[in-house]
């Protein structure tokens, strides 16, 4: 039997793999790396920036009530993960637009995926997977988590929302290039094999 506070050999590779990985994903987060946002992707990140602070300072308010229409919008989603799901609604251009957030079980946690945009009938799941990650402890906390996502060209205002929320830079990777998302900026840092896809 393992004791309480020690990492067995085959958790201390993991370990060792994922500090490497962020630690690589830090180095990739240096402002003086960072490229000119591609011009086709320029509104969509502004788009992403703004939703995810509101977001973020709308959850900070307080959710709404599991009212109907949020019970009938779960009711349209066979998707939902193993997580307990906040709902907060926004009103965008006049429009409602629901928000439900998966709940992390551990306050060091941070639950990457799924979570879901509902806007009228247009359903959005953040992720393709569920995925909730340690965020580690206060005294050992990693700078930046490293993602891949494959749902869009650029980060998402999940991605900022994550951002804020926790206090945590976030590397995503896309079919793009890698992008930073720190303190509610998204910031290009290279391109993924040469110019940017289309």
């Amino acid at each position: 039997m393992t004791p309480k506070n020690t990492i067995g050999t085959s958790s201390f590779g993991q370990v060792f793999c994922a500090a490497l990985l962020l630690a690589i994903g830090s180095a990739l987060a240096v402002p003086g790396l960072a490229a000119d946002i591609p011009q086709e992707y320029v509104e969509a990140v502004r788009n992403a920036e703004a939703e995810g602070l509101t977001l973020y300072e709308a959850e900070l308010r307080g959710a709404p009530q599991d009212d109907k229409a949020v019970a009938e919008a779960k009711g349209r989603i066979s998707t939902f993960c193993d997580f307990s799901y906040k709902p907060v609604r926004l009103t965008e251009n006049g429009q409602d637009v629901l928000f439900l957030l998966a709940q992390a079980q551990h306050d060091t946690d941070m639950v990457v995926g799924r979570h879901f945009r509902i806007a009228g009938t247009d359903v959005q799941a953040s992720t393709r997977s569920c995925l909730a990650l340690s965020l580690g402890t206060p005294q050992h906390r990693p700078v930046a988590i490293v993602v891949t996502h494959l749902l869009s060209a650029t980060p998402t205002s999940f991605h900022v929302y994550l951002s804020l929320k926790h206090k945590i830079g976030l590397d995503v990777g896309t079919s793009v290039g890698n992008w930073a998302v720190e303190r509610g900026s998204i910031t290009f840092l290279q391109a993924r094999g040469g110019a940017p896809a289309k």
